[in-house]
């Protein structure tokens, strides 16, 4: 598969940035209430065994800019005797927006973005070794956001 810009687009496009980040989580044995208690083979509670993030971020004309990120969480044990788990899940996350200089000392930064923008369910906190299924939901729906940032440059 190859890519084709047409001269309009590379003269639209200043900079383009491709990010990728994976990372593996190992076990552990640990300490529980003071106890020692073993754990040897079990992933440690709380702790992802595998976490991966891609994005894109795209600069382009006119201060026009756009970033999206796709991130992957495996499930986890949220206790130590791993018999609750979350399930992994994909969230996929997109904001777009146009930064100005405005005069000589002002900047203006418009944007808009949307976060779940599938609507996964995950959990946004777990509390590791509490109650069983002791976890902090995330919204189920899609989040939007916009702002409006108005700067002074000394």
């Amino acid at each position: 598969m190859s890519l084709r810009f047409s001269k309009l687009t590379l003269l639209f496009v200043l900079a383009a940035a491709v990010f990728v980040s994976v990372t593996p989580a190992q076990s552990s044995s640990g300490r529980l209430s003071g106890k020692v208690v073993d754990k040897d083979g079990n992933p440690v509670a709380g702790v992802a065994p595998w976490v991966a993030n891609i994005g894109v971020d795209i600069l382009a004309a006119a201060g026009i800019y756009a970033n999206v990120v796709w991130s992957y969480k495996d499930e986890m044990p949220i206790t130590s005797d791993n018999l609750f788990r979350t399930d992994s899940y994909n969230i996929l996350n997109a904001k777009v927006g146009i930064r100005r200089s405005i005069l000589k000392h002002f900047d203006l930064d418009a944007y808009f973005g949307c976060n779940n923008i599938s609507g996964t369910q995950y959990p946004l906190m777990v509390f590791v070794n509490q109650l069983p299924d002791a976890y902090l939901p995330a919204p189920l729906k899609a989040n939007y956001f916009g702002g409006l940032n108005f700067k002074y440059n000394f």
